[in-house]
């Protein structure tokens, strides 16, 4: 799984695998606790995908045991979709944030 605004990469139980801003020739620091992520149930259909937001152990196998609502429309050949891109105003502030956030450049404005 890969963060699509610093590019950091996670395996399946949360450690994190790769991060770009890392410098190549220093120290793991991938492998630091502090770096990896929560994992949650999750499993994907129909070209979702579908995730249950919590830890707890009793919902370790939640998706075999709860699936997700089946759509056999997405998976029909001819189905088609359409993606949307809108403007959106917002504030200086915002604008800030991603100046204050620089580790994301390089990755999230290739």
């Amino acid at each position: 799984l890969q963060c699509v605004y610093h590019g950091w990469c996670f395996g399946g139980a949360g450690d994190c695998k790769f991060i770009p801003q890392a410098p190549r020739d220093g120290p793991p620091v991938h492998t630091s606790s502090k770096a990896c992520v929560a994992a949650y149930p999750s499993c994907v259909q129909n070209g979702i995908l579908w995730f249950w937001p919590n830890t707890d152990p009793q919902y370790k196998d939640i998706h075999l045991k709860k699936m997700p609502h089946y759509i056999p429309e997405l998976d029909d050949p001819s189905f088609t979709n359409t993606m949307i891109t809108r403007d959106m105003a917002y504030g200086y502030e915002v604008l800030i944030e991603n100046l204050m956030d620089p580790s994301h450049v390089p990755y999230a404005h290739y």
